[in-house]
């Protein structure tokens, strides 16, 4: 999915980097603030995905509340270092 979206040239990726507010004019989210490497980063985006699980901040923030229900299925999950 990134390299699919990177490959339009209209996208950009950003790694090891915290969400810390989102950036809300006329209430709508016009972009992101960041933090990268202890450094404040304000990042204006016509889209933002937020793509940080169950426990969203983006999702927090907007006050979607995610409606959870139990399910009988096993689940694992794996910790790999990403690029």
């Amino acid at each position: 999915l990134v390299e699919a979206a990177c490959a339009t040239g209209r996208v950009e990726v950003r790694y090891r980097a915290r969400v810390a507010g989102l950036v809300v004019e006329g209430g709508r989210v016009v972009g992101a603030r960041l933090v990268r490497d202890g450094a404040p980063e304000e990042v204006a985006a016509g889209l933002v995905v937020g793509a940080d699980g169950s426990h969203s901040q983006v999702r927090q923030a907007l006050g979607i509340e995610l409606n959870r229900q139990p399910y009988d299925h096993g689940y694992w999950g794996i910790a790999l270092d990403r690029p």
